[in-house]
């Protein structure tokens, strides 16, 4: 009877572990959002957000204006999803890495060396000042400013 219970959970849990999976339009519309998104980087941290242009994020991408639009309402979209999904590569790897260690003096060692490798990152640098800028000219997006940083 025991087993059978262990055998459930062990089912549930690689149930839920399984990633959901895209038929193949799902596929080319999720490969392309991505590649705006990469291109959005490169741009916004090359020329900054304010400068950033619609038709060269979806040129860098290889898509047209039609594209980026199928994908965001507005350059504002784009730029929180950026911001999002780059705060949230970073928790995961924050969160991994914490995992791992055992003390407290291994935590700290790893968030430290882990903060130093932000430091380094200028794209990443770039970009979180750039949200923030934007995000103090409009007053709208304080909240989400808070949210990413939590």
């Amino acid at each position: 009877m025991a087993s059978h219970s262990v055998e459930a959970a062990t089912r549930k849990r690689t149930l839920r572990a399984r990633p959901e999976r895209l038929n193949k339009h799902q596929q080319k519309t999720q490969a392309m959002k991505l590649r705006l998104l990469k291109a959005a980087l490169r741009i916004f941290t090359r020329d900054g957000f304010e400068a950033a242009r619609i038709d060269d994020i979806a040129a860098a991408a290889g898509h047209t204006r039609g594209a980026f639009y199928a994908h965001f309402s507005t350059k504002e979209e784009l730029f929180l999803a950026l911001i999002e999904q780059e705060s949230s590569r970073h928790g995961k790897v924050v969160g991994a890495m914490l995992r791992k260690c055992k003390t407290e003096k291994e935590r700290m060692d790893s968030l430290r060396e882990y903060y130093a490798s932000l430091l380094a990152d200028k794209k990443w640098a770039i970009l979180v000042i750039e949200f923030k800028l934007y995000a103090l000219r409009h007053g709208n997006l304080r909240a989400r400013l808070a949210d990413a940083h939590r």
